[in-house]
């Protein structure tokens, strides 16, 4: 009985130390790349180009409507320019080969612009900006190599605040709409992205972006300057999507 219950004990023994051995082996290959169990911390800045009804409905109000530079004794067309800026935190854990999940915690803004030229006066506002949390899933193509693509869907929530048409408010005297709205809603988008690892655990990566959202405010009109006209053609909804380009730095902890 003694022997038979040895027997046991050693083989246990012989199939724990070889385990080991192998986790040894795991931990001692060149620490770069994607693998199961890695947990990967990062930060990212981005540029982006926002687009959909809200940019619409934000050129469309403004079309044809002029603005005297008393100065220069000059009137000109109000042209509109939309530029997106945002800078996230992120945290990913890959809990197997390949796939892992991905949480980030970013703040966006949208800033409108006018476009008279360099010699003259031009306005800046912030249309747009928000505090979002964002999750999905994170597919790697490669396994332990210094390279990487990463596929990225996401779906996130947004405390956002939204101010219709801040330009024309700043223009106009007779434009009276200052108010700013605070909105929380989903955001649904997803990224797409390369990414470069170093032996010391740094990584790099740089890639796409795309969210998009629906915002809700209550619709206003303009009397003045002419022609007259009401935001959004008096409807109280509409969608914001954004495609950014970003570049982010990072650093995994291997296990």
């Amino acid at each position: 009985m003694f022997i038979k219950s040895l027997r046991y004990i050693v083989f246990f023994g012989l199939i724990a130390n070889l385990l080991a051995l192998s986790r040894l082996e795991d931990i001692d290959k060149e620490p770069v790349g994607a693998y199961k169990s890695q947990i990967l911390f990062g930060a990212l800045i981005s540029m982006g180009i926002p687009f959909d009804s809200a940019i619409e409905k934000e050129t469309d109000f403004i079309k044809d409507t002029a603005y005297t530079f008393e100065e220069q004794e000059i009137t000109k067309t109000v042209v509109l320019n939309h530029l997106n800026y945002s800078a996230h935190i992120f945290a990913e854990y890959i809990f197997m080969d390949h796939i892992g999940s991905r949480l980030s915690f970013g703040y966006n803004s949208v800033i409108q612009r006018t476009g008279f030229g360099k010699d003259y006066k031009n306005e800046s506002k912030t249309l747009y900006k928000d505090f979002s949390i964002l999750i999905g899933p994170a597919f790697h193509l490669t396994t332990r190599k210094r390279w990487d693509l990463v596929l990225i869907p996401q779906v996130g929530y947004a405390l956002a605040s939204y101010t219709p048409a801040p330009v024309a408010n700043t223009l106009f005297d007779s434009f009276d709409q200052k108010k700013s709205f605070s909105d929380s809603s989903l955001i649904f988008g997803g990224q797409l992205e390369a990414t470069r690892y170093f032996t010391n655990g740094l990584f790099i990566s740089s890639g796409f972006a795309y969210t998009r959202q629906t915002l809700t405010f209550k619709t206003f009109g303009m009397e003045a300057p002419l022609p007259e006209k009401s935001f959004n053609n008096g409807s109280n909804n509409t969608t914001l999507s954004i495609i950014k380009f970003y570049i982010s730095a990072g650093y995994a902890l291997y296990h």
